[in-house]
């Protein structure tokens, strides 16, 4: 992953996955849909929408692209945008809430799109783990 501010983001293309990013926790996961190149016209955020005037347990829900432009964030925004191996990291343990078939790996570490293993991924946290690197 890497974390980038509203500039950078705004110059990501279709299908780039973002989360907002606090400095210490990320919020939500959005997908890009309608990028230029020089800014985008909408998302699609991967938290469903639905119905919030039913008395029911049961709800009715969406996913739909909403019409959030790279201007909308505040200009001191920062944002973590996802490898694809982290994309297909993310796809498998979501198959696997379906399935329940056994359980992908959990000590998988993710550096610039490759898959490191924890020794090498020991080297980027000064021996204080991911947390707290």
């Amino acid at each position: 992953m890497r974390i980038i501010n509203r500039n950078e983001l705004a110059k990501m293309p279709n299908g780039t996955v973002f989360s907002s990013f606090n400095g210490y926790s990320v919020d939500g996961f959005e997908i890009i849909t309608g990028s230029d190149g020089n800014g985008f016209n909408g998302t699609l955020d991967l938290e469903p929408s639905f119905n919030w005037d039913n008395d029911h347990a049961e709800r009715i829900t969406n996913w739909a692209t909403v019409d959030t432009t790279d201007y909308d964030f505040d200009e001191d925004a920062r944002f973590v945008v996802y490898s694809k191996n982290e994309i297909r990291e993310i796809i498998e343990w979501l198959k696997w809430a379906i399935d329940e078939d056994g359980h992908p790996d959990m000590e998988k570490y993710f550096y610039k799109n490759q898959v490191i293993s924890e020794k090498e991924a020991s080297k980027y946290t000064n021996g204080y783990g991911l947390w707290w690197g």
